[in-house]
């Protein structure tokens, strides 16, 4: 029998769910756990989860085991480049964040999106986090660094905004929604990994591939039946493991979204729409817990750099 601490809310089998619980973990520190709909594996608690946890957990495992990514976040503005204009203005950002000299993105499915709302108007939406490294991970201390993650997670986004509206416009002040963060209160600890904290009347923002709509909406009261929490994304159809054997045609994808010339293809190869469960297939099974108000097709895409 699946762990009455364990509320499913996606599309996968209890049993599934529950073996991507450190067994441990789930029965010495978890008091409820709410399994969101881009629920996949990753360390002691899967991706797409929000957990109420004892806070001496930490006397056992290291924080990383649970959340690798402090402040991992998405943000979104509108933009004034017309899509017209939008193929050079794409190519001279990427040029621009390149031109950094360092790591803008990082690995995984952090990415640039440029998009179309159902006016016709374009947005950006931006995802990347504090791009801590392997060694930082393994070093980190709750008290000492989160704070000082989250405030260098906040920074990388602000310093992207910077390059995206010098070339392609805009005056509105990015949203920003952070999914991976640390709420205490006494002795507990809710931990959302790949969830975002969207209380009733708060953002909720659930992304999908560069081939996909992306959801935004306004939480409702019930959401608090899920720990105010909502999933940040559609989530992995395919792990990064079997995506290496897909084909993805380049050719075709280049055809209807606008990549930089000078992207490698390896580097988002594995982030290609195939490997990604489509919106059709998640959003029913949150859509009782928010008023969707914007609707945003993709028409540019960058990531992996």
């Amino acid at each position: 029998m699946i762990s009455p601490k364990i509320q499913n809310h996606s599309s996968l089998t209890d049993w599934e769910v529950a073996r991507w619980f450190h067994p441990r973990f789930l029965a010495e520190h978890v008091d409820l756990a709410v399994v969101l709909p881009d629920v996949c594996p990753g360390g002691i608690i899967p991706n797409g989860t929000a957990a109420l946890v004892r806070g001496e957990w930490l006397e056992t495992f290291q924080f990383s085991e649970a959340i690798g990514d402090i402040g991992c976040a998405m943000s979104w503005a509108p933009v004034e480049t017309s899509f017209e204009s939008l193929e050079p203005a794409w190519n001279e950002l990427f040029f621009r964040l390149s031109a950094l000299g360092k790591t803008v993105l990082g690995s995984g499915n952090h990415f640039i999106d440029a998009c179309v709302d159902e006016a016709g108007s374009l947005h950006v939406l931006v995802h990347v986090g504090s791009r801590m490294t392997t060694d930082e991970k393994v070093s980190f201390r709750f008290a000492r660094d989160y704070r000082r993650y989250v405030e260098r997670a906040t920074a990388n986004h602000e310093e992207i905004w910077r390059c995206i509206k010098t070339v392609l416009g805009g005056r509105a002040e990015p949203r920003l929604l952070p999914h991976d963060t640390v709420e205490l209160e006494g002795g507990w600890m809710t931990l959302r990994k790949g969830v975002t904290h969207s209380p009733e009347g708060s953002d909720v923002v659930i992304a999908s591939s560069f081939d996909d709509v992306i959801t935004i909406g306004r939480a409702k009261e019930c959401i608090r039946e899920l720990c105010d929490s909502m999933s940040h994304g559609t989530g992995r159809r395919t792990g990064r493991g079997d995506a290496k054997e897909v084909s993805v045609d380049e050719e075709q994808l280049r055809r209807r979204i606008i990549i930089p010339r000078d992207l490698p293809a390896k580097s988002w190869r594995l982030e290609a729409p195939v490997h990604y469960r489509h919106s059709s297939e998640v959003i029913p099974l949150v859509s009782d817990y928010f008023e969707v108000t914007l609707r945003l097709t993709p028409v540019a895409f960058m990531g992996g750099f």
